[in-house]
């Protein structure tokens, strides 16, 4: 039987690491392309942790923002044909559930648009990456 000691450190290791879990999901959204406002909302629910960073394009808008985002990306016409990348790390820290989900709003297009990705996790503590890409078109 292995035990923690100094001579065996990578024992020690296994017992730290956590489940990392991954959903995606990639839109394209239709822009009115008449200098409408367009915002982008990210909702970390279940009142887990999350970190969130944002780019369009190349550009970053928000880099590793705690909890919940909230973000004016521009007029409609500047930013057609550009495309949002979002992604969204959540720890559950919650030992009442061992769900975790993100919701993902765009207003200002042709329609508005949302949909909320939930993943369970097994234990306290992991962790899911989510990622949305938008096309704007």
């Amino acid at each position: 039987m292995q035990t923690e000691t100094a001579e065996n450190p990578k024992k020690s290791r296994q017992k730290e690491m956590r489940n990392i879990m991954s959903t995606t999901l990639t839109k394209a959204y239709q822009l009115k392309k008449d200098g409408t406002p367009l915002t982008f909302t990210v909702t970390i629910g279940d009142a887990q942790k999350g970190v969130t960073s944002v780019t369009l394009g190349t550009s970053s808008l928000v880099s590793n923002q705690e909890g919940d985002v909230s973000l004016n990306i521009g007029a409609d016409n500047n930013v057609a044909g550009q495309t949002l990348y979002c992604s969204t790390t959540v720890a559950d820290i919650r030992s009442e559930t061992k769900q975790t989900d993100v919701t993902y709003q765009l207003t200002g297009g042709v329609s508005d648009f949302q949909q909320t990705l939930n993943e369970s996790v097994a234990n306290l503590g992991d962790v899911v990456f989510y990622g949305a890409t938008f096309f704007l078109i």
